[in-house]
């Protein structure tokens, strides 16, 4: 005798099977975005938008730069965004 099915144990076999069930069905949202539109790199447009909507009264993050820096670095700030920040595969699912 295991102790999911002693007589005492509170473990629900037909609750732990349906638990699993589940788990293992899709996300409702996974229909909606293929994985090439998550993996993809953001586009130039994408970033700077990005960086024109940062806070500028933000505490800097663990790398030092402030949001207002981006902001007025430009097209430097941009490039930093596309060369540093995006890695391909980074996002994929395992």
């Amino acid at each position: 005798m295991t102790w999911s099915n002693h007589p005492l144990s509170p473990w629900d076999e037909s609750e732990g099977d349906r638990a699993t069930q589940t788990l293992r069905m899709p996300h409702p949202l996974d229909s909606l975005f293929s994985d090439l539109d998550l993996n993809k790199a953001p586009t130039h447009e994408e970033i700077k938008e990005t960086i024109k909507r940062l806070p500028s009264h933000k505490a800097a993050g663990p790398d030092g730069i402030t949001s207002r820096i981006l902001q007025a670095s430009g097209e430097q700030a941009i490039q930093l965004g596309k060369q540093t920040y995006y890695r391909p595969g980074l996002a994929k699912r395992q």
